[in-house]
């Protein structure tokens, strides 16, 4: 079958990696719907599986579509105005790619027969861009999530390090307040010790007319 690839210049910076990742709407064959069908890949650019099957089975009621999962995800019966008057069946399973993200995979039987861009070019390229529509925005919306996390975290150390800054200055401000109270402090001892020595030869000076006055009673018979 020939393979068809679509492209859209769409650098979105990847959450845990430094390369910038494109989301791309590839055709290829795939073990899907009960055998090897013509389906529809994309590289969804998140580590959260459950998230993208969750999605994804959400834009298939979005579509019309009575979703259900055994081996894969089926939408049954879905129509859309885009695709042409009559329903269509999904078939859709996503993998993990190990350092990538999540590889969605989509099958459309159109009734008979399953779709790809050279039987079914219109509907085909309604499909790839309903898909790469959704790729990109959960793709944004993961990494909008990240990003206010982080941010919240980001706040949460600025907010701590505001706390620390404060304690440093109340602290510098008590080891100055202790100074000047060391310095009166000292101040009050050199004192202290100089009113001490002014007090003992006071009490020198009254031991010794204390006595000169016992020795004038005791001098009385």
């Amino acid at each position: 079958m020939k393979q068809f690839s679509f492209l859209l210049a769409f650098a979105l910076c990847v959450s845990g990696l430094n390369a910038q990742k494109k989301v791309e709407v590839r055709e290829s064959n795939e073990k899907i719907g009960g055998g090897s069908n013509n389906a529809l890949t994309v590289m969804i650019y998140i580590d959260d599986k459950d998230a993208v099957e969750k999605a994804w089975k959400s834009k298939m009621k979005d579509l019309g579509a009575k979703v259900s999962t055994k081996e894969d995800m089926f939408g049954d019966d879905a129509k859309t105005k885009a695709m042409g008057p009559n329903t269509f069946d999904m078939y859709a399973r996503a993998e993990v790619v190990k350092g990538e993200g999540i590889k969605l995979i989509v099958a459309v039987d159109l009734g008979g027969a399953f779709m790809s861009s050279s039987k079914h070019s219109d509907q085909y390229k309604v499909f790839r861009d309903i898909l790469y529509e959704f790729a990109v925005k959960l793709t944004k919306d993961h990494l909008a999530d990240n990003a206010a996390a982080e941010e919240k975290k980001l706040s949460k150390l600025e907010d701590q390090q505001k706390d620390l800054e404060k304690d440093n200055k109340n602290l510098k401000g008590d080891i100055e307040d202790y100074k000047k109270k060391i310095a009166e402090a000292e101040d009050k001892i050199k004192k202290n010790e100089e009113e001490q020595k002014k007090k003992k030869s006071e009490i020198d000076e009254q031991k010794k007319t204390t006595e000169a006055a016992k020795q004038k009673l005791n001098a009385v018979k």
